[in-house]
């Protein structure tokens, strides 16, 4: 299980800091702005989706089916499985993805109200229903209406979104279908290929940049949309990537007429409370979104400090659940309980001997680190003020998050979607009310703090439901209490370093990264010092978790 944790979290290591890079040319560029709001709306629309549709309900559903139809029957039957949900997938989000692009505004207002104010409803909610060359064009560096100007600055939010999400919504699509191929190789214990897809997204989104600065393209609202066009061309790249991999593999998904099948009929089953189950944190970043959208800058803060707290989310719960399913699923499927409860416990103890200190850290110094990653061109100090306390808002919320990707492998396995989902659906009952309260008063950060706070309303109700399969051994209280003391140090070294490298932290590029790169190494040095002195973990201990993967 270590040897694929870190094959996953290496290329997604890869990805985020490919990502960080995209994001900070992007803050250089655009800043935080209406353009930047537009952007980040209309890419989180497609991204949602596919992390409902795709990596969250349809992978959970399809890797235990397609892993146990490999372990009881024949290579035929397998692939013909594979094909039938490809082709599934393929009908149903390409009628989706049709619907939704044409009547994308609809949508938009639904996802982004806030960007409805002082929108001139009469002129642009028309006959026709779309942005087009006819009734709307860039004019001398302005976008004209049929009832006058909007200036180029990008004053209307959900114009620019509407027109950014038709481009990017086929994004949706390749990656529902990548996420399946992702599915077919991860079974097959094929980790990389699945891993290193993403970083085609950020690599062409570079390459994008590139292609602006030589183009001398400043208004922010071009900008936002030739990045629109990569995404779009990015989906299309990650999905053939993903195909040529399965096919090398020798595994033979083709299209094929769509027919329920008993296996189907179970797939579909599995899928329908998969939906809210595995994606509820999907769901939570909608309402954040809708309301968010009210205040200016709001989507922009959220997604920076969002963009920093997947770094861990990315490398230790992602890749631990990802790893985690085909495992247990098919420790289940042999009868084998015992073995499948104590891969859950390894994957808890892992996650939280590495996601408790990156949330410290998060907590301890966020402007610091906000400030050395994003704090250049058009991001002004304002914009790193607001942004780091929407992050350690987050930092708190980050241990459950990771907890909920480990812990829903343990239902996924033994075929259970049902229970996640209505646990997944108080955890949105008490985000919904929380962001609603807090965000008067508390604005974006109060976002951020609703966020975290149903998340581990989430990791109660799934432990209390594992209860049977795997029960909490009191030395990993044990081990969490030493884990959080040797944080909570860690925290007392970085806080002091910092404040001694403060004339670096503020001044150009390299001196902030070798300054922040200084303390985190000392972060980690004393996290590790004090993980083994408290005996948190021990290196016998990190040995067989090596032996046993």
């Amino acid at each position: 299980m270590l040897r694929s944790l870190m094959t996953i979290s290496g290329f997604t290591l890869m990805s985020r800091v490919l990502g960080l890079l995209r994001d900070q040319i992007m803050a250089i560029f655009v800043g935080a702005c209406a353009a930047s709001d537009a952007y980040l709306a209309a890419f989180r629309f497609p991204n949602m989706g596919r992390r409902v549709f795709g990596e969250g309900a349809f992978n959970s559903a399809f890797v235990p089916i397609y892993g146990q139809t490999i372990e009881k029957e024949d290579r035929i039957s397998s692939d013909r499985f594979a094909s039938l949900a490809f082709s599934w997938l393929v009908a149903v989000l390409g009628i989706l993805s049709i619907v939704i692009i044409a009547g994308m505004r609809w949508f938009m207002a639904f996802f982004v109200p806030g960007f409805l104010d002082g929108f001139d409803e009469m002129a642009s909610w028309g006959a026709s229903g779309f942005i087009d060359g006819r009734s709307w064009a860039w004019i001398g560096g302005q976008l004209q209406s049929p009832t006058g100007a909007i200036d180029a600055a990008g004053d209307n939010r959900f114009l620019q979104t509407v027109e950014m999400g038709r481009i990017m919504f086929c994004y949706l699509l390749c990656m529902a279908l990548g996420a399946q191929f992702s599915g077919v190789l991860n079974t097959w214990k094929k980790f990389a290929m699945a891993a290193f897809a993403p970083v085609l997204l950020n690599v062409l989104c570079l390459l994008g940049f590139v292609w602006i600065w030589f183009n001398d393209i400043e208004q922010q609202q071009h900008i936002t949309k030739v990045l629109s066009w990569c995404i779009f061309i990015a989906g299309w790249a990650q999905m053939g990537a993903l195909y040529y991999a399965v096919k090398r593999q020798g595994v033979n998904v083709r299209l094929m007429v769509p027919k329920l099948t008993p296996k189907m009929k179970q797939l579909f089953l599995l899928m329908i409370p998969g939906v809210g189950a595995a994606s509820v944190q999907q769901i939570n970043l909608l309402v954040s979104t809708q309301i968010a959208s009210s205040e200016n800058n709001a989507i922009t803060y959220i997604y920076n400090a969002d963009r920093l707290n997947q770094f861990p989310l990315g490398m230790i719960g992602i890749a631990l659940g990802v790893s985690l399913l085909p495992t247990i699923s098919r420790l289940v499927g042999a009868g084998r309980w015992g073995e499948a409860s104590e891969s859950l416990g390894n994957g808890i103890k892992i996650g939280l001997l590495l996601t408790i200190p990156a949330a410290v850290a998060l907590a301890a110094i966020p402007f610091d680190i906000i400030n050395a990653v994003f704090g250049y061109g058009k991001f002004i100090t304002e914009d790193v003020t607001e942004t780091s306390k929407v992050l350690c808002a987050f930092a708190f919320g980050l241990p459950a998050y990771v907890l909920i990707r480990v812990l829903q492998t343990g239902f996924f396995a033994q075929k259970d979607t049902k229970r996640p989902m209505q646990y997944g659906i108080v955890m949105v009952i008490v985000n919904i009310i929380l962001s609603f309260a807090l965000f008067p008063t508390y604005k974006h950060v109060g976002l951020g703090i609703a966020t975290s706070v149903a998340g581990w309303v989430n990791v109660v109700l799934l432990f209390m439901g594992l209860k049977g399969f795997f029960t909490i051994q009191k030395s990993l209280w044990s081990k969490l209490g030493r884990i959080t003391l040797a944080s909570l140090l860690m925290a007392v070294v970085i806080m002091v370093a910092a404040h001694f490298c403060e004339p670096w932290l503020v001044a150009a590029f390299y001196q902030r990264i070798i300054a922040l790169g200084v303390i985190v190494g000392m972060g980690l040095s004393t996290y590790a010092l004090a993980a083994l002195l408290l005996k948190a973990t021990s290196v016998a201990e990190l040995k067989d978790f090596m032996k046993r993967a």
